[in-house]
């Protein structure tokens, strides 16, 4: 498959799965945060969809220029062994060049929607939860069951759903 029908195919699963989404979660799609504001979990802005596409549009500049080709990566099972891919659309962001990225290319033994993260600057790759559902459930429960002022001005949240 040539690379535009891979990223019009993966456009194409994002949006139906954020359709999924949408049924789901009280049949509207939360648009990240507005403006300025404090980021919204533990220090990491929850992206809008201007802030996704922006923000993978980095990651894409930067892999088309090869930047990625030599480096090393430590992915999980599940993930593709690589720096970064089309089919990770970022979630979040922390102000360094990290992310939570929706996997829509995981491998044979992971979930495509599977959550992971994905940093600039460590080939760390791991599986955070198997589905956006599962992983915004995690974090609403993780945030409550905690003291909300302590977590947000710590940074000291745990973006881990499956143990």
């Amino acid at each position: 498959m040539t690379t535009i029908a891979n990223y019009v195919r993966n456009i194409k699963v994002f949006f139906n799965y954020l359709f999924e989404i949408e049924r789901e979660l009280a049949k509207k799609i939360h648009n990240g945060q507005k403006g300025d504001s404090q980021w919204l979990i533990a220090g990491w802005e929850l992206l809008s969809t201007q802030r996704i596409f922006d923000e993978w549009n980095v990651w894409k500049e930067l892999s088309d220029k090869g930047t990625f080709n030599e480096w090393d990566v430590e992915s999980q099972e599940g993930i593709t062994n690589v720096w970064w891919q089309q089919s990770w659309i970022p979630l979040t962001y922390n102000g360094c060049g990290d992310h939570h990225c929706l996997d829509l290319a995981p491998t044979a033994k992971g979930t495509e929607g599977q959550i992971i993260s994905m940093w600039h600057d460590s080939a760390e790759r791991e599986v955070l939860a198997a589905s956006y559902k599962q992983w915004f459930e995690y974090l609403v429960c993780n945030f409550e069951g905690n003291d909300a002022e302590f977590v947000f001005d710590s940074g000291d949240f745990d973006f881990k759903a499956t143990k």
